[in-house]
């Protein structure tokens, strides 16, 4: 039997592409529904990428956040060590210039005591109490007790003179000894 001839004429159409799918109406939704997905998925995809860049760019923002904190933290704790310091220094030069404030007067205080004592008179002891002076001492002559007397009598610091034991020179000691406390008005030293 004779092999039919090719017919070169006739062509085979193969169409790889899907079809589109139903058509009519059903078809167009179906259709609409299906390019929206794809939208709202590139959408959901675009939304995610910009996600976890700014996820990324806020771990970043955190990190150097704590960086920050830390070294602002160390500043803060070395300018509070310094002004503890500065506070316990202005405490300590507040506390010395009282203290010089006080002595000053104490200070005037026994130098206008001592420039009332007779030259030859020498103390054996010496109190300074609020408002009042305690003290005893010896000297060589009896001039010497009058000069004392007669120097307190007329200051206007020191008033009262009393003086409680006065002792005669003995043979182991050949001077007068004496203890007394005089009256100390303060406010004339302010």
């Amino acid at each position: 039997m004779p092999k039919a001839a090719y017919k070169q004429g006739v062509e085979t159409n193969i169409n790889l592409l899907p079809s589109e799918g139903p058509s009519g109406s059903v078809g167009k939704t179906i259709q609409w529904l299906k390019t929206a997905a794809r939208y709202i998925v590139i959408i959901a995809e675009i939304f995610l990428l910009a996600v976890v860049v700014l996820s990324i760019k806020l771990y970043t923002d955190k990190i150097n956040l704590k960086d920050s904190i830390r070294t602002l933290s160390a500043q803060v704790d070395e300018q509070k060590s310094f002004e503890r310091e500065f506070r316990a220094t202005t405490q300590q030069i507040s506390e010395a210039k009282s203290l010089n404030n006080s002595r000053l007067p104490t200070n005037k205080m026994v130098s206008d005591f001592l420039a009332l004592l007779p030259t030859d008179m020498s103390l054996d002891s010496f109190e300074l109490d609020t408002g009042q002076i305690k003290f005893s001492g010896s000297f060589t002559e009896p001039a010497h007790l009058q000069t004392l007397v007669l120097s307190f009598s007329r200051s206007d610091k020191f008033v009262g003179l009393d003086i409680n034991d006065l002792k005669s020179p003995t043979e182991t000691n050949k001077k007068y000894t004496f203890s007394a406390s005089v009256i100390v008005l303060e406010e004339k030293f302010k």
